[in-house]
């Protein structure tokens, strides 16, 4: 009995002293102390020190004993470097904790880019870091980011900068700017209803299609939304058109209009149209499942695109998703949105309610709800 009574307290040592999976919803946190240490594992030895302020990528999370431990991904060197490693949970601040007066989000590829309602700017992420210097920034009514860099549009039509290269319009007003996730290039509206390109002078030329070959002459542009090879646009009749590469789509939509059109978002080589009627059409290469779930959809008021999946802002405040993440430069696994998210009920996010807005990058989302706090869940991996 004795010996029975050890082996007991043995086996629950042992458990106790082992980690366990918790579950956590994938997210970004800010180091809220100086010198924390990053470690090997739970406990184990040091790898670095993180700074307070860090951005970091929470891939994952362990109990050991009555301590929370988070595995984390953290961009070094100006971002050139990654490392990974587990950091005691408590010197570890969530970011949807720290915003609560947020107005609007726009996602790059490892950012995030915040309106304050004050008409402020933040950011957090894996940004360069010469490109989270938002000083100066005031008075903005419209941000997008992109891959790396943000901009920002002012109430008096010029535009803001977080870069070391800077694009001046020369002749109206800007009324509206439009990124690609993929590369640090935009594109603007004018108050003319102009739509006027910018390239990142070191990409040497991401707009090889332009829109001007599909757009009738004449109309003036009210939305719009790029990727590579890739631009669509929707005119004041409500009426999309896109410019793309040959063998992207077919010819009903490459080079014709599409009517009804409210909103377009593009993620990857997929464009995402919502319809006046608060349903939503694709155009892509999309599975025949996500294609049946979109097209499912209704009472739609905001569609926002990744890489390879979209998400869907409906008037009652919920979120619904579909698509695949995959990405052969960062070593992201092919995946459904469900997996990613691990959504119970397929195709919604629960505990995601009264959103006001939505935006989306290639493996980011954020929602933003009526209070002005934000939700954000990513998929990040590392090599």
């Amino acid at each position: 009995m004795k010996k029975l009574l050890c082996m007991l307290v043995a086996i629950l040592l042992l458990f106790s002293c082992s980690t366990a999976l918790a579950a956590t919803e994938y997210s970004f946190a800010i180091v809220n102390a100086n010198k924390v240490n990053l470690r090997e594992k739970p406990g184990g030895d040091i790898i670095t020190r993180l700074d307070k302020g860090t951005c970091v990528y929470i891939a994952g999370s362990q109990t050991r004993g009555d301590k929370l431990w988070h595995q984390i991904i953290v961009s070094i060197r100006n971002n050139q470097e990654q490392r990974v490693g587990w950091m005691d949970a408590s010197f570890l601040t969530d970011v949807c904790e720290l915003y609560n007066d947020v107005a609007e989000a726009s996602v790059g590829n490892r950012h995030v880019l915040l309106r304050m309602q004050d008409g402020s700017a933040a950011s957090f992420g894996f940004p360069f870091k010469k490109n989270t210097d938002l000083t100066g920034w005031g008075a903005v009514t419209e941000i997008a980011a992109g891959r790396f860099a943000s901009y920002g549009l002012s109430s008096d039509g010029k535009t803001m900068y977080s870069n070391d290269w800077q694009w001046h319009n020369e002749g109206l007003p800007l009324v509206s700017l439009h990124t690609n996730s993929q590369y640090d290039s935009f594109n603007a509206i004018d108050a003319s209803g102009a739509l006027l390109n910018h390239d990142d002078p070191y990409l040497n030329g991401a707009w090889d299609y332009p829109l001007e070959e599909v757009l009738p002459s004449g109309k003036r542009v009210i939305d719009a939304a790029a990727s590579v090879g890739l631009i669509a646009a929707i005119a004041e009749d409500h009426m999309l058109y896109v410019a793309a590469e040959s063998g992207y789509f077919d010819a009903a939509l490459n080079g014709n209009g599409v009517e009804s059109v409210l909103d377009v978002a593009i993620g990857g080589h997929n464009v995402y149209a919502l319809m006046m009627d608060g349903t939503v059409r694709c155009f892509g290469k999309l599975d025949d499942e996500a294609v049946r779930r979109i097209e499912s959809w209704s009472g739609v008021v905001e569609i926002a695109a990744g890489n390879g999946f979209v998400a869907a802002l409906k008037g009652d405040g919920s979120v619904h998703f579909a698509g695949e993440m995959s990405d052969k430069n960062w070593n992201y696994k092919k995946e459904t949105v469900d997996q990613w998210l691990n959504l119970e009920d397929a195709g919604r996010l629960d505990d995601w309610t009264n959103m006001t807005s939505i935006a989306a990058g290639d493996h980011i989302l954020v929602g933003v709800t009526e209070d002005g706090h934000i939700r954000v869940t990513a998929h990040m991996t590392y090599d």
